[in-house]
């Protein structure tokens, strides 16, 4: 299994706490552009990518804003723990066939309550997402278009291969023909 691994590797967790984790997943098959989790809906799963990817994006005033992208071993949502209202708010999609895996969130919960190893990887989740939404907020939301796009193109080249142009627009708020010529100029 693919998060397995990548719980070894990129969090450093133990054997006992990953046979711990992995008891409790469900593993489940997406297609491409399936909803896994609607804005709006009750939201009682934590969501973690094994294969393929997905995006949460939001609908404000009839535009579609993509909040994040996710791929191989990230969380799929923003808070691992229960949140405040247990309702989404976001959609989550898949963008290409995805494997995904879930825990309900209370039963994450009860994990982080009795196993601090468990409870310091959903904390450096947790800060890896901040920091994510920090660096966007800090770096990218307030330079032009183009320089937005370029350090999208240097630090996460995958978004090219993996991410369609539609997609990309919405995450850096331009239409689809804004970008293709934001590209353009650049090439």
């Amino acid at each position: 299994m693919e998060f397995e691994k990548n719980l070894h590797e990129r969090y450093g967790l133990s054997s006992a706490a990953v046979d711990t984790l992995l008891a409790h997943l469900e593993t489940l098959r997406f297609g491409r552009r399936s909803t896994v989790l609607g804005e709006g809906d009750a939201d009682r799963y934590a969501w973690f990518v094994e294969q393929g990817s997905v995006r949460s994006y939001v609908l404000r005033e009839g535009k579609c804003v993509t909040t994040a992208f996710a791929f191989e071993g990230d969380a799929a949502v923003p808070i691992l723990g229960p949140t405040p209202d247990g309702i989404s708010r976001v959609t989550i999609e898949t963008l290409e066939p995805s494997v995904l895996v879930r825990i309900p969130r209370r039963r994450l919960d009860g994990l982080f309550g009795v196993s601090p190893e468990l409870a310091n990887w959903g904390r450096r989740v947790a800060e890896r997402n901040l920091a994510q939404l920090e660096r966007y907020f800090t770096d990218y939301f307030w330079a032009d278009k183009g320089t937005q796009y370029r350090m999208l193109v240097a630090e996460y080249p995958e978004l090219l291969r993996r991410v369609s142009l539609r997609e990309l627009a919405s995450y850096l708020h331009v239409t689809p023909q804004t970008l293709s010529r934001i590209r353009t100029s650049i090439r």
